[in-house]
């Protein structure tokens, strides 16, 4: 029935937006469509096809191109909350104990008994307590490892400090370690050129033995460091130098009061002339080297040296080794 009526509708139509829909005269001068208030607009000539499409929601609300921005740069651009900040704390915490701190520290160790002819510790103690035993001990230990070739004195960064070394600097694990060394002083150039000349007699001797500097907590409390030993850490074939490591217990404050490591909750321990623990003898140790070098090459078989299983058993070859010349020193 439309169709039909539709179809009596001549094609002198006008549409347009607020239009009424008008047809002319019927032969019999009716319209076919009920007539309205007739339109002020004038009727197009031409029709021409008209596209109607929805505008696309901005959903950021920003104009132009987004900036691309990494996952890494988000995370160090967020502001933590306090739990995150406490949280982030309890995780710096266990940083000590990673495979290559580890491996560092075993360095560290041996590099002092070769250097100064003492040992950093009185008794033995395995691998798995290393990490541990030198965060914990009675004494302040830092060290920085070099960078590449040629770079300044200053420029030096820290990779490791000890628990005793954090409550002196008044600072948390992330916010000393990885940072310049030369920050540990004074922004003094005299004070500045005296750690200069510290750091390079100590790479040119090996070692350096009470040693007295003024050195600055993050907080900016000054205070003197008492009898301290500066090393090189080496290799443990001893051809190349990584890095300097330094230990005291005795530092002056500001108002020349002599604090110890004692006095702050620690025991001081002996300069280890007198060994205790486990005596293991050179035949034991030896077996022990062998024993651990089978193994390393039975993993490396089938892993890589990235692995941890590689990587712990390499650290406990290290010190066993370490354990090893010790003992055919002092025979």
């Amino acid at each position: 029935y439309i169709r039909r009526k539709m179809s009596m509708v001549p094609s002198r139509v006008a549409f347009g937006v607020g239009a009424s829909i008008r047809a002319g005269p019927r032969p019999n001068g009716r319209s076919s469509v009920p007539q309205s208030a007739p339109s002020t607009l004038p009727r197009p000539r031409n029709r021409r096809p008209v596209s109607c499409q929805a505008k696309k929601k901005n959903k950021g609300g920003k104009k132009g191109k987004a900036k691309k921005v990494s996952a890494l740069d988000a995370v160090l651009k967020k502001k933590p909350t306090s739990g995150e900040q406490e949280e982030g704390k309890a995780t710096s915490a266990g940083q000590h104990t990673s495979v290559d701190v580890v491996m560092w520290l075993l360095l560290v160790v041996e590099s002092y008994t070769k250097a100064v002819g003492k040992k950093l510790f009185a008794e033995q103690f395995s691998i798995q307590d290393v990490a541990e035993k030198i965060y914990d001990a009675p004494f302040v230990l830092l060290s920085h490892r070099y960078g590449e070739e040629g770079e300044a004195v200053r420029e030096h960064r820290f990779n490791y400090a000890n628990r005793r070394a954090l409550e002196l600097f008044d600072c948390e694990w992330a916010d000393l370690v990885g940072k310049p060394s030369s920050s540990s002083g004074e922004d003094d150039e005299a004070v500045q050129s005296d750690r200069d000349a510290l750091l390079m007699a100590c790479k040119k001797e090996g070692f350096v033995e009470n040693y007295e500097g003024w050195r600055v907590s993050s907080k900016g409390e000054r205070f003197l460091v008492k009898g301290a030993t500066l090393w090189e850490v080496k290799t443990s074939s001893g051809d190349a130098s990584l890095g300097q490591a330094v230990v005291f217990t005795e530092w002056e404050d500001a108002e020349g009061n002599t604090r110890s490591v004692a006095e702050e909750g620690g025991a001081v321990d002996g300069d280890g002339d007198e060994e205790a623990g486990e005596v293991v003898d050179l035949a034991e140790a030896e077996r022990l080297v062998q024993e651990q070098a089978d193994l390393v090459r039975g993993l490396k078989a089938n892993l890589t040296n990235e692995d941890a299983e590689v990587k712990e058993a390499v650290t406990v070859l290290l010190e066993r080794k370490a354990a090893l010349e010790a003992l055919q020193e002092a025979s």
